[in-house]
């Protein structure tokens, strides 16, 4: 959670997580005395230690030391590989996207309604002037609305 009480959901790099990775996507989220429970990555130490931070290591045959648990994590990116699932694939240029695309639709408090509403408001009002030949080469541009921000 950041300081104002919500998850941060951004891909910070593919393939192994780097300390660099991490603090580019959690720098600023990350209040003061927060701990950080994890596996036996040794990126998370280094988090841990450059913040100030409480760290709870979770082995990798658990997910629970304690009351600490990594299975909100564990669920989290259960219900993200079912959602993408769906698509046959993604690409990584536009996974953010499909981030802040799951987050609405699993998390967002505004009822189905509302959430076509915004959603339709957006697209409505939102301007683009882009020509048939430059689309391949364009790159990925984050989807966001009012909505998303509350749960992003």
């Amino acid at each position: 959670m950041n300081r104002s009480g919500q998850s941060v959901a951004k891909v910070s790099e593919t393939g192994k997580g780097s300390y660099a990775g991490l603090e580019a996507v959690l720098g600023g989220h990350i209040a003061e005395a927060s701990t950080v429970c994890a596996d036996g990555a040794s990126v998370y130490n280094r988090l841990a230690s450059e913040h100030g931070l409480n760290r709870v290591m979770v082995d990798a045959f658990s997910s629970k030391k304690g009351c600490y648990s990594i299975q909100h994590i564990n669920a989290y990116h259960g219900g993200l590989k079912r959602f993408v699932r769906e698509f046959n694939g993604v690409s990584t240029k536009h996974l953010n996207n499909y981030l802040l695309w799951f987050n609405f639709a699993t998390y967002a408090k505004e009822t189905y309604t509302e959430k076509m509403r915004l959603l339709v408001r957006h697209i409505m009002t939102a301007q683009s002037y882009t020509r048939r030949v430059d689309v391949p080469n364009r790159p990925a541009i984050p989807y966001i609305c009012q909505a998303v921000n509350k749960v992003a």
